[in-house]
């Protein structure tokens, strides 16, 4: 149980659940010139949107990763997944449109060590046991003789 807590406390956030984020989203055809990106982050921030990008509907709350991803693409919802807050993501050239994406809330559940309880157990003993395959594996190619049949040359 100590190596399952300790496991849990060097990275809790493998446990949780994804993130939820607030974002704001700018498109625009492929084949035109790239605005600013000064004025492409005021746009993301509210501002008017610059050109031909016009601002993409999404919803006010947070969505979890699953749903950004059928909103704008799962190409977008990767990059988004790690982005810090306020920065830019972008041009995503996805097909004949331009995307620009800008993170405004992160929305991270922290478990309890209590209610992950039995993932992060198991997820310990599937690292133990890959441990000590490996560790076999290792000393079997140590120990092993290797003969080569006559027949074989």
């Amino acid at each position: 149980e100590a190596a399952a807590r300790a496991l849990f406390e060097r990275d809790p956030g493998y446990f949780s659940a994804q993130p939820r984020l607030r974002v704001s989203a700018l498109e625009g055809p492929a084949d035109v010139t790239e605005p600013a990106r000064a004025a492409v982050q005021a746009a993301l921030r509210g501002d008017e949107p610059p050109g031909s990008l016009r601002r993409l509907d999404l919803p006010a709350a947070a969505l979890p990763l699953a749903q950004l991803a059928q909103r704008l693409g799962g190409s977008a919802a990767l990059a988004l997944r790690m982005t810090p807050v306020d920065q830019l993501i972008g041009p995503l050239l996805l097909g004949e449109r331009r995307l620009y994406l800008m993170v405004h809330e992160r929305q991270a559940d922290a478990p309890r060590y209590e209610d992950v309880a039995e993932a992060v157990r198991s997820e310990w003993l599937r690292r133990e046991a890959e441990a000590a395959l490996a560790r076999l594996l290792e000393d079997l190619r140590r120990s092993a003789s290797i003969r080569v049949a006559d027949d074989a040359r």
